[in-house]
Parts: structure tokens; sequence; C-alpha cells
């Protein structure tokens, strides 16, 4: 049997949130937050989006007993670089990677 994914109406709700995302207008900000109940799709949604754009997003998954410490570092590993040990330096490492992104 061959693994297929299915565009159920919650992942065309997803899909929808992308385009929205994408085509904002210039110099406006954009960030999603998914959330919902157990067992709706959230995270399969995700994972496919992220591997069918693997170069253009970054794609992290809180942990409950994630800190701000962990996240900032996960954020700079998924920029494919090395985390800095300060926490002022990981935030300023991931702003100069994301200007780099949007600005090129």
């Amino acid at each position: 049997m061959k693994a297929k994914f299915v565009r159920t109406k919650n992942v065309k709700k997803f899909i929808t949130l992308i385009n929205n995302l994408t085509n904002r207008a210039k110099g406006v900000p954009g960030m999603a937050l998914v959330f919902g109940e157990p067992g709706l799709g959230k995270t399969q949604a995700a994972l496919w989006w992220a591997a069918k754009n693997r170069d253009e997003i970054l794609y992290i998954r809180a942990k409950q007993s994630m800190t701000p410490r962990w996240l900032l570092e996960e954020i700079v590993k998924e920029q494919e670089e090395q985390p800095l040990y300060k926490c002022s330096d990981l935030f300023d490492q991931i702003v100069k990677n994301l200007i780099k992104v949007f600005l090129s």
C-alpha cells in the first residue's frame, strides 16, 4: 500500500492560512499559530507543508517543557548554524539570518 497525504477540510484551511501569509502586503509582518484539539491533523499538515517547502520555511515544533533558550537554539539549528551561548546572542543570530533571507 502506498502512503498518500489527503487534503481534508482542515488541511485546506491550513493551505489557505499559508497562502494568506505568503501573499500579504510587502512590509507586513507575518506569523501563524496553528492550534486545536488533538487528532485534527495539525502536525501532519505542517510536516507535509514543511517537506514540500523545505527551502522556504523553518519548521519548529514547541515542546511542553521547552524553555526560551531551547526554542532559540532550535531556530538557529533549523537555520543550519551552530547556536551561540548567550540568549541575547542567539536572538541576534536569528535576526541576522532572517534579515539575510528577506533581503536577498
